[in-house]
């Protein structure tokens, strides 16, 4: 894994901080959504209660694998997990050297490829 250069790991942590909010408000639009939800209204509250309760603690639980204890040499492999699930765009990638580029296109290339072999989503 590239190591990244003290103003690229600058970058990262921006990056970063800007898809941990992203995160937060998408999750919070999927709770207002489940909220809104007819179907869920006519459920009883305890089943409603647990349904939401589980999806806070996935959630905790993701944000918590993701971001928790996060040093600066996890900042590279970070940033490109946030690139493949879309948090961090092409253009945002093009801020750091060519070498970190170059890898994190590399494995998406190869991520793609094994999807179509493996045939995952």
């Amino acid at each position: 894994m590239p190591e990244l250069t003290k103003g690229e790991k600058k970058i990262a942590r921006e990056l970063i901080e800007k898809s941990v909010v992203a995160e937060y408000r998408d999750f919070m639009k999927k709770v207002e959504a489940m909220v809104n939800d007819p179907a869920n209204k006519e459920k009883e509250p305890r089943e409603r209660f647990w349904e939401f309760h589980k999806q806070f603690r996935d959630f905790g639980k993701h944000i918590e694998r993701r971001y928790d204890g996060l040093g600066g040499s996890q900042y590279a492999s970070t940033v490109l997990y946030l690139y493949l699930d879309k948090l961090v765009t092409k253009e945002e990638v093009e801020r750091f050297t060519p070498e970190i580029q170059e890898w994190i296109f590399w494995v998406e290339k190869n991520n793609e490829e094994r999807k179509k072999w493996d045939n995952t989503p």
